[in-house]
């Protein structure tokens, strides 16, 4: 995944960094990104433009800056982990070319520890080591199937079943071990879950707009907070951990729309300035933390 400089003009995925305010943007079909920052006033820079090889069609943040860039079998169903730096540059680490099945999904939990799931009722828990090698810790059996994983990054983890609204929370210990916590139900069918800061979360429908916040306690239980009426047919979601979140409708032809927006520390939203109006059709956008 060698880069190069690209010209000012061009299209793809994006990605975000949530701990630098940083977003990474690749596409598809032509391996073409950019790396760029949003501060806390909401501004957004671009920082550096890259080639990365085309056809990557899962991205996964990893914690650190590590990131992980997903192939379909077809294609070599390779796994590579990279990392991007705080001043936008990135450096290939290793690749993986046998790597569970290719609807895994991986999830940072805490500490360069990153969860795997790789079946509806099975995880792996690994180590990230520095060289972008993983150390796999545990897998553990017997959880009900789910929709949406999210980490909290404080080793919480929740477990969300669109279909049967049914939520399940887990702490991941740094030794690959899990506690269960709580199995809670009589939640709303939402197609957007993601986490800010200090446990806090966002639900969000897009086919109706609705949205939602609310957040877990140390013990895994929820609590609601407030309940909003966003614009439909936002397509990507992505959280910071200071508690801005982008909104984006970048794929495919105009209008590409981008909004940020901030949850406070009640569960508060409040919307952002729009960031840019000529925002190229990125494919992707997936929070680097």
């Amino acid at each position: 995944m060698a880069y190069s400089e690209r010209p000012a003009s061009a299209d793809a995925a994006i990605t975000l960094t949530t701990q630098t305010g940083l977003l990474l943007f690749y596409r598809i079909d032509t391996g073409l990104a950019t790396v760029g920052r949003i501060d806390e006033a909401g501004n957004y820079t671009d920082l550096k433009n890259h080639r990365f090889d085309k056809d990557w069609v899962r991205l996964f943040p990893l914690g650190n800056g590590f990131v992980a860039f997903k192939k379909r079998p077809r294609l070599g169903g390779e796994l590579l982990v990279g990392r991007v730096q705080p001043d936008g540059n990135y450096q290939d680490l290793t690749v993986h070319t046998a790597f569970f099945d290719d609807d895994a999904t991986l999830v940072a939990v805490n500490d360069n520890i990153v969860l795997v799931q790789h079946s509806p009722r099975d995880i792996t828990i690994l180590r990230v080591k520095e060289d972008g090698a993983f150390e796999r810790l545990r897998t553990h059996g017997g959880f009900d199937a789910s929709t949406h994983v999210i980490s909290t990054h404080d080793g919480l983890v929740l477990f969300y079943n669109q279909a049967s609204r049914k939520v399940t929370t887990i702490r991941v210990q740094i030794d690959g071990n899990v506690l269960k916590l709580k199995s809670l139900s009589g939640f709303d069918p939402w197609t957007h879950l993601i986490s800010t800061t200090n446990r806090m979360l966002l639900f969000y429908n897009r086919g109706t707009g609705a949205a939602a916040t609310g957040r877990l306690d140390a013990d895994g239980d929820y609590k609601d907070l407030g309940t909003y009426q966003f614009d439909r047919d936002w397509k990507d979601i992505v959280p910071t951990l200071d508690g801005h979140v982008f909104f984006s409708n970048l794929a495919g032809g105009p209008p590409r729309t981008t909004v940020l927006g901030r949850i406070d520390t009640n569960g508060g939203y409040s919307d952002g300035p729009v960031l840019n109006g000529v925002f190229d059709p990125w494919n992707l956008v997936v929070p680097v933390i």
